[in-house]
């Protein structure tokens, strides 16, 4: 089976996989290159690699895919499973991956929030107008911090 990622998502895909308890391999292009690869084994949710990761790590950069096409295969070399990944079960993996997916969104939506303390001498004060950054006001490296969280 293969298919567009637009029309059927990483997660229907493992809904249908787990829910029939088949042992297969979901191949994860971006045009013609392999990105990643989740292997299910009996209905569970066994190794994962891809985006440079391994592991739950990979599973849940994978899961977000919106675009791109999959191939589904036969899983015939299970090899060892990954520790983390075969201890919770499929549905517990795809809550969380939800569950971060709307943090990320909400942390979009809210912009870069700044933080900064400072040591004021004893006696004096400041009033000092509170405001939240924005893109316009960061520097371009701080800009792209959230591809990295």
């Amino acid at each position: 089976m293969e298919g567009d990622l637009s029309l059927l998502s990483v997660p229907d895909l493992l809904q249908m996989i787990c829910l029939g308890r088949f042992n297969r391999n979901i191949h994860l292009f971006d045009g013609p290159i392999l990105i990643g690869v989740i292997t299910v084994r009996d209905g569970r949710i066994e190794r994962c690699i891809g985006l440079g990761k391994r592991g739950e790590a990979a599973f849940y950069k994978l899961v977000r895919l919106r675009r791109g096409r999959y191939k589904v295969r036969e899983a015939t070399d299970l090899g060892t499973p990954d520790a983390e990944l075969s201890t919770s079960n499929w549905q517990a993996l795809l809550l969380e991956a939800a569950r971060r997916h709307d943090e990320s969104q909400r942390y979009a939506r809210s912009g870069l929030a700044v933080t900064m303390t400072f040591d004021i001498p004893a006696g004096q004060e400041f009033d000092i107008p509170l405001r939240q950054a924005s893109e316009a006001t960061m520097p371009a490296a701080l800009s792209d911090f959230d591809q990295f969280v």
